[in-house]
């Protein structure tokens, strides 16, 4: 049986960790409690850092850093803890009422 594999979302090819410079285990710290530095400095660059964060918070499953967040706070943002700095998610992201984005 093969299971069928959805593609990733467009936006993900302008996604600023999708550059080979970067190494794509630096978004996945071995410890939940780790914050590492680089990676959440270059998706606060990021132009699609708000897709990106929806994205994410719309995924529990999902491990590792992406919108910048960690998975605790990202599961703190979705449990409801965390209001700040919240808006809606982007058009063409599976619907999140809080995306725990900062406006710019």
């Amino acid at each position: 049986m093969k299971l069928a594999v959805a593609a990733p979302p467009e936006w993900q090819n302008h996604a600023a960790c999708a550059d080979p410079i970067y190494d794509a285990e630096a978004w996945h710290p071995v410890s939940e409690k780790e914050r590492p530095r680089e990676p959440i400095e270059v998706c606060n660059g990021c132009p699609v850092l708000a897709e990106c964060r929806a994205y994410a918070i719309a995924r529990p499953a999902l491990e590792g850093i992406w919108g910048g967040l960690t998975w605790p706070e990202r599961e703190k943002i979705r449990r409801g803890r965390t209001r700040k700095d919240v808006v809606r998610a982007p058009r063409g992201v599976n619907s999140v009422a809080s995306a725990g984005v900062r406006r710019r």
